[in-house]
C-alpha cells in the first residue's frame, strides 16, 4: 500500500511549466498540433488603423525575448483558428506585405509557406498589405490585399513564454 501512494505521489509531480500566453488580457493560444510545446499566441486589437501603426502597435507589446509582431500564418489550420477564434470572422490586417519588396513576404521574416488568398487576389495594385476578407465575402479566412493606409483591426502574434 505505501509503494501504491509513493508511485501515485510521482505520477502527480508537476512537470515543468509549459510555456503560457502573456497575462496582459485578450491573448488566445493555439498549440502546434505536431508539438504541444509549440504554443503561439494572438491578440486582436480593439481598434482600427493603418497597416504600419498596426504592426508600430505589436512590437510595442514585445515581452522580454518574445518579439511582438503582426501574425504570419503558415497553415489551414492555424488560419481557420485565428479567423474563427482570434478576429471574429472580421477583416484585420496580417503580417504579409510587400511593401519593401516586390514579392509577397512575412513582417517577422518567416517563411511565406502557406497562402489563402480570395479567388483573383492580390490583385497586382498598390494594395500592398494583406488582410482576412470578412465574413460577408468569405466563410473560410481568405485573404485579400488593401491599401496599407486604410484603417482596420488587426491580429498580433508572438511565442509561448
Amino acid at each position: 500500500m505505501i509503494r501504491l501512494l509513493i508511485l501515485g505521489a510521482v505520477l502527480a509531480a508537476p512537470s515543468a511549466s509549459a510555456p503560457t500566453c502573456p497575462d496582459t488580457g485578450g491573448w488566445l493560444a493555439l498549440p502546434n498540433k505536431l508539438d504541444l510545446s509549440d504554443i503561439a499566441c494572438y491578440w486582436v486589437s480593439d481598434y482600427a488603423s493603418s497597416w504600419d501603426a498596426a504592426s508600430h502597435a505589436c512590437k510595442q507589446m514585445s515581452i522580454a525575448n518574445h518579439p511582438v509582431e503582426l501574425a504570419s500564418i503558415h497553415s489551414m489550420w492555424e488560419n481557420a483558428f485565428v479567423f474563427d477564434n482570434v478576429t471574429n470572422k472580421h477583416t484585420a490586417w496580417l503580417g504579409l506585405n510587400k511593401r519593401e519588396q516586390d514579392d509577397w513576404h512575412w513582417e517577422d521574416k518567416t517563411r511565406e509557406d502557406f497562402q489563402f488568398w480570395l479567388a483573383e487576389f492580390p490583385v497586382d495594385n498598390d494594395m500592398e498589405c494583406a488582410t482576412f476578407t470578412d465574413q460577408l465575402n468569405s466563410r473560410c479566412g481568405e485573404w485579400v490585399n488593401a491599401d496599407c493606409a486604410t484603417n482596420l483591426y488587426f491580429v498580433c502574434k508572438t511565442p509561448a513564454a
